[in-house]
C-alpha cells in the first residue's frame, strides 16, 4: 500500500506544480484588393467612394475566410487537440492482469458560435478546418501481477495515420506513455457486481492533427442589402494542431453480470501543444447586383497565426465497456469543465 500512495504522491505533484501558463501568440495577416474599373459601379450601387469599397472589401474577405476572429478560434482548436489524447494510451475498464493491446478512434470538437458567418456560404462548412482534432491509434501495455506488483500497469501508444478527403489532405500522428497505479484494490460485494477499485493514470501524451488544402475553394458573402459578393480563391492552406500532454486522471469502474462494464472519473491536462495556420490564396472578386456580374477586381490573402491553450484542462470521462471474454469493445467521453469542449473515443482491447 504504501508503494500506491507513494507513487500517488509522485504523480500529483509532477503535474500539479506546473500552476501558471504563459500564451504564445504570432501573428502576421494581410489582405490586399486591388479593384478594377469596373468595381466603380459596385461604389455607386453601396454609395461609396472608392476607398470605402476597399474597405468594405477587405473586413467581408477577413470575415469569410476566417481572419477577423482566428486568435479565438485557434485557441478553441488547442483546446480540442488537448481532448484528443485523453482514454487513448490506458485501460481504465479492464483491471488487467498481464499483457493487453488495441486499437482506437479518438476525436474531439469545441463549439464557437460566434466564429461563424451567418451570411456566408462555401464549398467547405469553413474555410480553416479548425477547432477539431482527430487520431488513430494502436496501444498496448502490461499490468505486473506475475512480478507480484498487481497494483501497477505500464502502457504505451502511437500510430501514423494520413488522410485525405475531396480537396484535403492531412495527417494524424499520435504517441504516448502512461503508468496506472490502483492505490484501492477491488472488490467483489455480490456475484452480479464488481468493482474495480481506484486508479490513479498518470504520463506524456502527443498527438498531431494537420490538414492542408491545395485547390480553388469559393466563399460567398454580401456588401450591404443589395450586392452580392463572390470569392473564387486559389493556392494553399495549412493548419497543423499539436497537443503535448501531461495528465493525471482519477478512475473508478464497476462491472455487471460480467458482460458490461461502467466507468468513469476526472482528468487535469497540462497542455504544451498549440495550433499554427497558414494561408496564401489570390482571390477573385465578383459583385452581384440584381443578378448581373460585375468583375470587382482581385485580392490576396495571406497570414501566418499561432496560438496555445494557456491553460491547465480539467475534464470529465465517462465510458462503458462490453466484455466478450478477452476482447473488449470499449466507448468513452472526455468532457471539459472549462470550453464547451468534447472527445468521443471507442475502440477495442484484447486482455490476457
Amino acid at each position: 500500500m504504501l508503494h500506491q500512495l507513494a507513487a500517488t504522491v509522485v504523480a500529483m505533484a509532477c503535474v500539479l506544480t506546473v500552476t501558471e501558463f504563459s500564451a504564445r501568440a504570432q501573428s502576421d495577416i494581410g489582405v490586399t484588393i486591388t479593384l478594377t474599373p469596373e468595381a466603380q459601379l459596385l461604389a455607386s450601387e453601396l454609395e461609396v467612394s472608392n476607398i470605402e469599397l476597399e474597405t468594405l472589401l477587405r473586413n467581408e474577405i477577413a470575415d469569410l475566410y476566417g481572419l477577423l476572429d482566428i486568435e479565438q478560434s485557434l485557441k478553441l482548436s488547442a483546446q480540442a487537440q488537448a481532448l484528443v489524447p485523453g482514454g487513448m494510451g490506458a485501460d481504465y475498464s479492464s483491471n488487467p492482469g498481464g499483457l493487453f493491446f488495441g486499437i482506437g478512434v479518438n476525436a474531439a470538437l469545441t463549439s464557437d458560435e460566434a466564429s461563424n458567418t451567418p451570411d456566408a456560404s462555401s464549398d467547405v462548412d469553413r474555410v480553416l478546418p479548425i477547432n477539431f482534432g482527430g487520431a488513430v491509434t494502436l496501444m498496448a501495455g502490461y499490468n505486473f501481477a506475475k512480478q507480484k506488483a498487481p497494483w501497477f500497469t505500464a502502457s504505451l501508444h502511437g500510430m501514423y495515420f494520413p488522410v485525405s478527403a475531396q480537396k484535403y489532405e492531412g495527417e494524424f500522428i499520435n504517441f504516448g506513455i502512461n503508468t496506472q497505479f490502483k492505490v484501492i484494490g477491488p472488490s467483489q460485494p455480490s456475484i452480479w457486481i464488481e468493482w474495480g477499485g481506484l486508479d490513479v493514470t498518470t504520463g506524456f501524451n502527443f498527438a498531431k492533427t494537420r490538414v492542408s488544402l491545395n485547390d480553388s475553394v469559393q466563399v460567398n458573402g454580401s456588401l450591404g442589402d443589395s450586392v452580392r459578393l463572390q470569392t473564387l480563391a486559389e493556392g494553399e492552406i495549412e493548419v497543423t494542431q499539436t497537443a503535448q500532454n501531461l495528465s493525471l486522471e482519477l478512475t473508478s469502474n464497476t462491472t455487471l453480470l460480467t458482460f458490461l462494464t461502467l466507468y468513469g472519473g476526472f482528468g487535469l491536462d497540462v497542455p504544451l501543444g498549440g495550433v499554427s495556420v497558414s494561408m496564401s490564396l489570390s482571390a477573385n472578386l465578383t459583385g452581384v447586383v440584381d443578378g448581373n456580374a460585375v468583375n470587382a477586381g482581385s485580392g490576396s490573402i495571406t497570414t501566418n497565426e499561432e496560438s496555445q491553450s494557456d491553460v491547465p484542462l480539467t475534464r470529465g470521462i465517462v465510458g462503458l465497456q462490453l466484455n466478450i471474454w478477452s476482447v473488449k469493445l470499449f466507448a468513452q467521453v472526455n468532457l471539459s469543465m472549462q470550453e464547451a469542449a468534447v472527445g468521443a473515443a471507442t475502440g477495442l482491447r484484447v486482455v490476457f
